[in-house]
């Protein structure tokens, strides 16, 4: 029969980990900005990168 950890009367397996995450940071940017970038993306996502050759 397998023993599941969270069955049994312990409180945490020998192998727990913590989850981090790096760090974030905020600013403000204006919706000319947002723009911008998501025309930038969406560039990269449907045309091909000249450079690359493809």
């Amino acid at each position: 029969m397998m023993e599941f950890w969270w069955a049994t009367k312990k409180r945490c397996p020998p192998y727990t980990t913590a989850i981090t995450y790096p760090e974030t940071y905020t600013r403000n940017i204006k919706g000319q900005d947002i723009k911008q970038i998501l025309e930038d993306v969406c560039d990269n996502l449907f045309n091909p990168d000249p450079y690359l050759g493809v």
